[in-house]
């Protein structure tokens, strides 16, 4: 699942595109394992998230309805009060939007490697321009 040398993780632009991807495969492919599926919408969510960091609050376009809100990720990130609160692990005590968009697109891009890792684990994530 290698991405292109240009994919700019702080960029959520990239991000939108990406969700965007896994999102028609999500709800375009009809043949694939319980397992498979599972992955792709952990994947999803990932990339929804970070295209989305203010998710549920803020502005986000809808996806589609197929697809449920289910998985570890965003579970944690909708109903665990602690991931997103001024203490937990993307916040800090003194809370700023610009450093909790910062420090969610690092926690996410390193959450995103770690699921990618699972799926693909011999190939790097970015595609060397070389």
């Amino acid at each position: 699942m290698p991405l292109p040398p240009s994919f700019d993780h702080m960029n959520t632009q990239h991000w939108a595109m990406l969700s965007k991807k896994f999102e028609r495969w999500l709800v375009g492919t009809l043949y694939v394992s319980q397992e498979e599926s599972a992955w792709g919408l952990e994947a999803f969510c990932l990339s929804f998230i970070s295209a989305y960091p203010l998710f549920p609050d803020g502005n986000w376009l809808p996806w589609d309805p197929r697809i449920p809100l289910e998985g570890h990720f965003i579970v944690g990130w909708m109903y665990d009060p602690v991931c997103r609160s001024n203490d937990g692990p993307i916040n800090g005590p003194l809370y700023d939007t610009a450093v909790f968009l910062e420090r969610a697109s690092t926690f996410i891009w390193r959450a995103f490697h770690e699921h990618a890792a699972r799926r693909f684990p011999p190939s790097p994530l970015l595609i060397s321009s070389t």
